[in-house]
């Protein structure tokens, strides 16, 4: 297990097969309430995105597992870093067209990684609000 808490909301516990992420509790009041939000919205997130009114977007982030009452608690599966060889300046454009069509946010390089040879999002706790598509017909 290897824990990263370079986060600015929430400290993550990487295991072999997935990540927990919870609040993080060593910063500030807000911080800490922005991580448990954060736990929350991207549960929403992937429900919205994942469940009854998934419109093939769900391809496109890493799938959460399970959310705790409160969002204190997230599990999500756990995707592998990008490769370094990345050029993210010049190439995120065309790798993540899809991804900014469905889910515009903080689309850092850090944000994204590689789950079944795919890239995900893994991060899409800050999207203000944006569901999806199909989110927004209901």
């Amino acid at each position: 297990m290897r824990i990263n808490k370079g986060g600015v909301t929430r400290i993550v516990f990487i295991f072999e097969r997935v990540v927990v992420k919870i609040p993080k509790f060593t910063s500030s009041w807000d911080h800490f309430l922005r991580g448990l939000i954060g736990n929350i919205s991207e549960g929403q997130t992937w429900r919205w995105n994942s469940g009854k009114f998934e419109n093939g977007s769900s391809h496109l982030l890493c799938p959460v597992l399970w959310t705790s009452w409160g969002g204190w608690i997230l599990v999500m599966k756990r995707a592998d870093s990008l490769p370094q060889m990345l050029n993210w300046g010049t190439k995120e454009s065309t790798l993540i067209d899809e991804h900014l069509e469905y889910f515009a946010g903080d689309d850092t390089v850090s944000n994204y990684g590689l789950l079944n040879g795919k890239i995900v999002k893994i991060d899409y706790a800050d999207l203000d609000n944006h569901w999806g598509e199909d989110f927004k017909k209901q």
